[in-house]
């Protein structure tokens, strides 16, 4: 570090700069570096309200984009944890959750759940500039994580996007949690759902942690603010950490590495599914994943209680996974993508240890129930039977449930 910051000239930063704008279609062609990604969400949000002279923001319901006071505003589900008022600039619009969708899945197809979420956001956005409103930017994540790890229908965000430059604001994606090829199959999340927005935001996995971060748009958008290019200039072991970064996924196909393993692991979590109660959908792209957990199945109750003991007792295994959603009831899996065999295996083994020992206690907390009942109500022969009953559970359960 100390050679970097006092000898190197501007070539490592200039070499980082090529190598992440190849990653990206040609109307991207300036990078403009901080140090987090709600650094990278506050200034996307000025260039595109210096550019388009326009204050007002779309934003998804549940969305998160970061601490920043400026960012927050524009996150709901930090304004609700925080009990905040939603500013009047900022509009709120939903988004396509084909797991819960008002109407039955079977009844309705995707595109028509698409049709029904873009005309309700559309008619929002419509009453809003009626009022007076001047939309200067939609902002979101392209796979959204924060709401549960929902893959949006295709479609879906190609048309929000057209009508958002429609009426004459500008696209930001948020490509914090989704980029750096952690779709497996595309290196940005908004190539994953054929769109391209006019700025990227990038946040500190750039660096693999490295507090680095960055804001990627057209020369013409960055110039909307004088001089911007030289106040956000990357320092010389920054830019080191990123060419790094950019060399080791290339190099260790590491992109490629997470689609197959986030496939490994989501296949086998639909077998889980189809063996414990608990799981109600799995769903994910690339490495990233989402394990709804759920009261019922038919009706979908969320079970974020349940959620957040699986989430303490993976930690226990050594296992960090984060009960997030919008219910707080979705398992979020977000691991390094250099995940291997081994690591995936490991996660189906523990969690199934995890869904057998919620199952033994629920039946160990029903026989006390029962048992305190038939003390009273019921004759000793049938207590007996109930013990019986439940200690075979008990003790078929493991070879029940094994993966094998």
């Amino acid at each position: 570090m100390a050679t970097l910051n006092l000898y190197s000239s501007g070539s490592i930063q200039s070499q980082f700069c090529d190598n992440l704008l190849k990653t990206l279609p040609s109307n991207f062609e300036v990078c403009l570096f901080t140090n987090s990604g709600a650094e990278a969400n506050d200034l996307a949000l000025q260039l595109a309200r210096r550019y388009t002279g326009c204050d007002g923001v779309a934003v998804l319901e549940n969305a998160f984009h970061g601490a920043v006071k400026s960012v927050i505003e524009i996150s709901p589900a930090a304004l609700q944890r925080q009990n905040l008022a939603i500013m009047p600039w900022v509009h709120v619009l939903p988004y396509p959750d084909t797991y819960r969708s008002p109407s039955s899945p079977s009844k309705v197809s995707e595109s028509e759940i698409v049709d029904t979420c873009f005309h309700e956001a559309k008619s929002i956005l419509d009453k809003a500039r009626k009022n007076g409103a001047k939309i200067g930017c939609f902002v979101s994540e392209t796979i959204l994580v924060i709401q549960g790890v929902i893959v949006p229908p295709r479609n879906w965000l190609s048309k929000i996007y057209s009508y958002i430059r429609q009426i004459g604001g500008l696209v930001i994606a948020d490509e914090i949690q989704t980029g750096m090829g952690r779709c497996g199959s595309h290196f940005w999340g908004f190539q994953s759902q054929g769109v391209i927005p006019d700025i990227i935001t990038i946040g500190k996995p750039i660096g693999n942690g490295y507090p680095i971060a960055a804001v990627v748009t057209s020369r013409s958008i960055a110039q909307s603010i004088q001089n911007l290019h030289e106040e956000y200039l990357c320092c010389s072991v920054a830019a080191a950490v990123g060419k790094s970064v950019l060399d080791v996924l290339h190099e260790e196909k590491l992109m490629m590495n997470a689609e197959k393993m986030g496939h490994r692991l989501r296949e086998g979590l639909h077998i889980l599914k189809h063996r414990h109660r608990w799981i109600g959908d799995v769903r994910g792209i690339g490495m990233i994943t989402g394990l709804e957990i759920v009261w019922c199945k038919e009706e979908k109750r969320p079970a974020p209680e349940v959620t957040e003991k699986i989430c303490y007792r993976l930690r226990e295994e050594h296992i960090l996974a984060e009960n997030g959603g919008v219910y707080g009831n979705v398992v979020i899996f977000v691991p390094p993508l250099c995940l291997s065999v081994e690591d995936v295996t490991k996660i189906l083994d523990i969690l199934n240890k995890i869904f057998c020992e919620l199952e033994v206690s629920e039946s160990e907390e029903l026989y006390q129930l029962l048992g305190s009942q038939s003390e009273s109500n019921e004759s000793s022969s049938q207590e007996y039977r109930w013990q019986e009953n439940l200690e075979g559970v008990i003790a078929g359960g493991s070879s029940y449930y094994s993966l094998d």
